[in-house]
């Protein structure tokens, strides 16, 4: 194609020598054919061939333009007439043969250092309540092509529960999340998964707006809540440092920030808005080792101590 692309365009570009050369045979066949030969005529003949070398000009930038709208129109076209899909692909690593490895879940509030309670009158209604929903994936299987991305993954995650999934780099970890959230099309199995969730992908992203719509992220702003997930999450020293706090732009032609901070504020923005479930890629590994326990701490061991939480490490 490229090699037909570049002949086509070499015959084009030879009309803009070819004019010159035209000028040329043309004032000779005059001389040889003994036609009156007169300024006007010679002039006129001069404009006329520049104004074929002009629409050549054209024709030769032109063309490949029209080319290439011909090719991105066929592509355009293609693609609105695929088939619909129900879930969007994920890019997905090797490694289908490594293990995956659900640790049994354990009571939040034997992760914090200090138990928190609820009082005695709520507790048991809540505690019934809580029962009744929980997180359950059966014999999850996700294949690309002929390569297993998971095969026959199967747990339940309760409320008030956490639940650690760790593997060697590949293994799944991440299509597990996906897959659980809808955004990896599933080839077997089934996940039943109560009310709304809340997915912290593995690469974390700012839109161009104030730190706070950040975090809010079209939510209504409710100052004491956006306090403790600022705190929850160990960004109220970054906002301390940024010229207009929390009302400082960032992302494009922002304020830049680092990728533990974004790591934070994407956490923090999934927190706010305070869903029923909790899928958390791997938010503790753009941080040092005192954040992160206190992320773990406050954040997820307390602040989300009532939802399902599935966190990959």
């Amino acid at each position: 194609m490229l090699t037909k692309k570049s002949f086509l365009l070499s015959i084009i570009g030879s009309f803009l020598f070819a004019s010159s050369a035209a000028t040329f045979l043309s004032m000779l066949a005059l001389v040889l054919t003994g036609e009156y030969r007169s300024p006007s005529r010679a002039f006129m003949i001069l404009a006329f061939m520049k104004t074929l070398r002009s629409v050549s000009l054209r024709l030769a930038d032109g063309a490949p333009l029209a080319f290439e709208l011909f090719v991105s129109f066929q592509r355009i076209e293609r693609f609105l007439l695929l088939n619909n899909v129900a879930l969007d692909p994920v890019d997905y690593n090797d490694g289908a043969s490594n293990q995956l490895l659900i640790r049994k879940s354990c009571p939040k509030d034997r992760c914090i250092s200090q138990r928190v309670s609820l009082h005695d009158g709520d507790e048991q209604p809540l505690a019934r309540k809580l029962r009744d929903e929980s997180l359950s994936v059966s014999n999850l299987t996700c294949k690309s092509g002929d390569k297993y991305l998971l095969r026959d993954v199967s747990f339940d995650s309760s409320h008030r529960r956490l639940t650690v999934i760790t593997g060697q780099v590949g293994s799944g970890k991440s299509t597990l999340l996906a897959a659980i959230a809808g955004e990896a099309a599933k080839t077997r199995g089934s996940v039943l998964c109560p009310g709304n969730v809340s997915y912290v992908p593995q690469s974390a992203w700012l839109f161009s707006g104030t730190f706070r719509k950040n975090i809010l992220f079209g939510e209504p702003y409710d100052k004491q809540k956006y306090a403790e997930v600022i705190d929850a999450c160990a960004l109220r020293e970054d906002v301390g440092r940024f010229p207009n706090s929390d009302l400082t732009f960032v992302g494009e032609q922002g304020v830049t920030l680092s990728g533990g901070q974004r790591a934070r504020v994407s956490l923090a923005r999934a927190v706010y808005a305070d869903a029923d479930v909790y899928l958390l890629d791997d938010p503790l590994s753009a941080v040092d080792a005192k954040v992160c326990e206190h992320i773990f701490n406050q954040c997820i061991c307390k602040l989300l101590q009532n939802k399902i939480t599935i966190l990959v490490s």
